[in-house]
């Protein structure tokens, strides 16, 4: 069974591959509390946006507004005091942002609260230290209590949002109770004649009140998206391959990762699929309008092994990934179970030969000589280093088919 088509980037969420974890945890951040963070609106667009470089001004309105935060919060973090939240916040907003200070202030403001930071060197030029940085910051700020109560709300919404989507449920299942048993009257005394389009209107109403319970399951989804983190993944493939479903800010733009499944490629791997694609076929130019644009060179076997991220978008390619990912997985439980009742190649008794022509009559003196039996060999297939089950796969699975349905409906919110 072949990979559906996937969609391949050159790039991380946020345009950064080496610290990709830190940009998934400061995207996803954002985009939970951006209402809380009060950020102007062209910063959350740009932290959202897969192809956006994060400028020292993007940096620096973040890093502002989370002490803007802290420092006007009833309870600040653990080990901070007002004042020394309060001065690095006004050596951070008065700073140029082109000037390294006010990440020096904002580091050893850091340090105070958790004791120790590593060594940051220069953090202005060098990316990951500023992505660590901010994710420390981060988490000092989750520790507000303005945030903690937001984190509540969020539960607790959570909760009501579920109570609603229970008695959404009940109510659809007892109008089809209702629905149904009219069907099954009306069948009782139909005549034969008339009972095709009886049937076929039972199987009308029957698909329009599923589809009606998976909206339901749906909004809820829909509803409880943006109020808790998506750091963690969907799940794991037996490739090592993994999927992710993001925060999707804005429905009405494309360039969002929260429209799409993102496959992060095992980095052992060349492709997702375990193998190279093949290049794509090339049209001659022959007979072509020499005033059209040259086509795109395809990529290059380096560049495409040193891809890490892919994304699948249409519903039908999201099925067929889905069920691309079980049978992976059911093949690697056959080998796996095939290599269990497969033995290594033993070699074959030794037996007597016949005596030499060159040996003397009597068989007391007849010289043996000792040659092994030839035996086939089996094949034999290795076990994987860590065993497949279907628990391991078959949750992604059920996931994608689930997301499938959801992006089948309509866009994903």
């Amino acid at each position: 069974m072949l990979m559906p088509r996937i969609l391949s980037s050159s790039c991380s969420p946020t345009h950064r591959t080496s610290s990709g974890n830190d940009c998934r945890r400061v995207r996803e951040f954002v985009l939970r509390f951006e209402k809380k963070l009060n950020l102007v609106s062209k910063y959350p667009r740009i932290i959202n946006y897969p192809n956006s470089d994060w400028t020292e001004l993007t940096y620096k309105n973040l890093i502002t507004s989370m002490l803007r935060i802290m420092q006007s919060d009833k309870a600040p973090p653990a080990g901070l005091h007002p004042d020394d939240i309060f001065d690095t916040y006004k050596d951070v907003q008065h700073c140029p942002s082109d000037s390294p200070a006010w990440w020096i202030s904002t580091c050893d403001l850091v340090a105070k609260a958790r004791g120790k930071m590593p060594e940051m060197e220069d953090i202005h030029k060098n990316e990951e230290h500023k992505l660590e940085l901010v994710v420390s910051l981060i988490q000092l700020t989750l520790t507000t209590a303005a945030f903690r109560e937001a984190i509540d709300a969020g539960l607790a919404k959570q909760k009501q949002n579920h109570v609603q989507y229970l008695d959404e449920v009940k109510r659809l299942k007892e109008e089809w109770e209702q629905q149904r048993q009219v069907f099954q009257k009306e069948r009782l005394v139909l005549p034969s004649a008339e009972k095709a389009d009886l049937e076929a209107r039972f199987s009308a109403a029957q698909m329009a009140h599923k589809q009606l319970m998976l909206q339901a399951e749906r909004k809820e989804w829909r509803d409880n998206q943006k109020l808790s983190l998506r750091t963690l993944p969907l799940g794991v493939d037996t490739l090592g391959n993994t999927y992710h479903l993001f925060i999707q800010r804005d429905w009405k733009d494309d360039e969002d990762w929260g429209r799409w499944i993102v496959i992060e490629k095992n980095p052992a791997l060349p492709h997702p699929s375990g193998v190279l694609p093949p290049p794509p076929s090339v049209p001659s130019d022959s007979g072509m309008d020499p005033d059209m644009p040259d086509l795109p060179v395809p990529d290059d076997e380096e560049t495409v092994r040193a891809r890490i991220w892919y994304l699948v978008s249409e519903t039908a390619d999201i099925q067929q990934l889905a069920d691309w990912i079980r049978f992976k997985g059911e093949m690697a439980l056959y080998e796996q179970e095939l290599a269990k009742v497969q033995s290594p190649p033993t070699p074959g008794p030794s037996v007597p030969a016949s005596p030499s022509p060159n040996a003397a009559a009597s068989p007391m003196r007849q010289v043996m000589e000792a040659v092994s039996v030839p035996v086939r060999k089996k094949d034999y297939y290795p076990l994987a280093r860590t065993p497949v089950t279907k628990e391991g796969f078959m949750p992604l699975v059920d996931k994608l088919k689930k997301l499938a349905s959801y992006f089948a409906l309509g866009t994903v919110v």
